[in-house]
């Protein structure tokens, strides 16, 4: 497909799109904007089809077949170019003063990002708050210390407001495909902070202690990225402040990897839904670790495991979320904490976010923490072995069809606090 072809079809596709919205002179057509229950899951094309009607859902399968058949766009992963078709959508869906001056822009910025030429850059990034005594890898992210060596080969050593912002902190490097710099110091950040987030995870469970929190604090600070085979980078961000330092040894980075082999493992599988629940988790986990009270700890904490084992179709998630992370370790352990300690504090939380309660301890927020990391990582050793299930609900329905019959019994024998709830959200309990 030509950049003239591509073009054509994203005109025809947005003329189909603005008839289809603007049918009998009003605006009571398809509203790309609508929210969509329990439709979380889908990709954004089949998210679109569903709002979309008639010939005009047939139209962007068509476009959406032939720009995923174009070798040109192989940079670009299925859920981009969905959600590129779906701003494009939206763009072109705006009230009738945007004329065809302004939808003949969007349809060059989009035909634009679809076929930007594909290029291999190298970003490295500084990881402000944390460093490591020897080099290592984690999720393709390569982290060292700071050197002033590796800081003159990329040109930031002569950088006088760079240069006091990286002395006692680490870098991370990564390999990035990307249209422009610009893109590839987005994913570079993106990819570096997923990894961090994930870490924090692994050096908790690796020490099995409770770590100050400014330990744990880390982030990407200052970015810069260059083509490869280039020696100078080309694009330089700065981040102003920074945490202080905090410095692993060796057998504390390798104990915190081995914690942490599942969520890797998933994170390079390529499976977007799972990766984008897992992300959202290792999100919500960072935002704990860098919260200032123990109540939005929790409040944060929950959301994490929210993401990882509900769904929007649950009213009262708390027997869902206590069943689902014990039906996890069953399955892969054959054992598990007590589920009525996370429905209480599920409980607890829910009292909190409604205002029921002014606070919780410190205990409450630790306790949901350490239920919230293990099923992180049950969550992605459980879908590294159902490798045919491509999204949330299908892990989750898979997860119930095995469970269930073990669940159910181990419930009524042990009947913890709230085990009627719990039974109450298993089918044909």
């Amino acid at each position: 497909m030509s950049r003239a072809d591509l073009s054509r079809a994203l005109r025809h596709f947005a003329g189909m799109l603005r008839t289809s919205r603007n049918s009998d002179g009003d605006d009571e057509g398809w509203d790309v904007g609508r929210v969509l229950p329990d439709q979380d899951d889908l990709p954004w094309d089949q998210r679109l089809s569903l709002v979309l009607t008639g010939s005009t859902a047939k139209e962007h399968h068509a476009l959406l077949a032939r720009v995923r058949a174009e070798p040109l766009t192989e940079h670009l992963s299925d859920r981009e170019i969905d959600e590129l078709l779906w701003q494009f959508a939206i763009d072109v869906s705006l009230p009738e003063r945007v004329g065809p001056t302004v939808i003949n822009q969007i349809v060059r910025s989009t035909a634009d990002a679809l076929l930007r030429p594909w290029k291999c850059y190298e970003v490295i990034a500084g990881t402000h708050g944390f460093t490591s005594a020897v080099p290592f890898r984690f999720a393709n992210v390569d982290f060292a210390k700071a050197s002033p060596k590796l800081m003159r080969d990329w040109g930031i050593w002569d950088d006088e407001v760079a240069r006091p912002k990286w002395r006692g902190h680490g870098v991370a490097t990564v390999r990035i495909a990307a249209g422009n710099d610009t893109e590839a110091l987005r994913r570079g950040r993106i990819a570096v902070e997923r990894s961090l987030a994930a870490l924090q995870v692994g050096l908790q469970a690796a020490l099995y202690v409770h770590l100050w929190d400014d330990q744990l604090r880390s982030s990407a600070g200052w970015l810069a990225c260059r083509e490869q085979a280039r020696s100078r980078f080309s694009r330089f961000q700065l981040e102003r402040r920074a945490p202080r330092p905090s410095q692993w040894n060796d057998a504390v980075i390798r104990g915190a990897i081995a914690a942490l082999e599942p969520v890797e493992t998933l994170l390079l599988s390529g499976r977007e839904t799972l990766i984008r629940r897992v992300e959202i988790a290792l999100e919500w986990l960072k935002v704990s670790h860098e919260s200032s009270t123990p109540s939005l700890k929790l409040l944060a904490t929950s959301s994490a495991l929210e993401s990882l084992l509900a769904t929007r179709s649950h009213g009262l998630k708390g027997g869902a979320l206590a069943t689902r992370s014990a039906a996890l370790a069953l399955l892969l352990d054959g054992h598990a904490r007590d589920p009525g300690e996370l429905f209480l504090l599920y409980e607890t939380r829910s009292d909190l976010a409604h205002g029921q309660i002014q606070a919780v301890d410190d205990h409450s927020s630790d306790t949901v923490r350490s239920f919230t990391e293990r099923a992180l990582v049950d969550f992605c050793r459980y879908a590294n072995s159902h490798t045919d299930s491509r999204t949330h609900g299908d892990l989750l329905a898979a997860l119930s069809r095995e469970s269930t019959p073990v669940v159910v019994s181990w419930i009524k024998r042990l009947r913890p606090v709230g085990w009627r709830q719990m039974l109450s959200s298993l089918p044909d309990a």
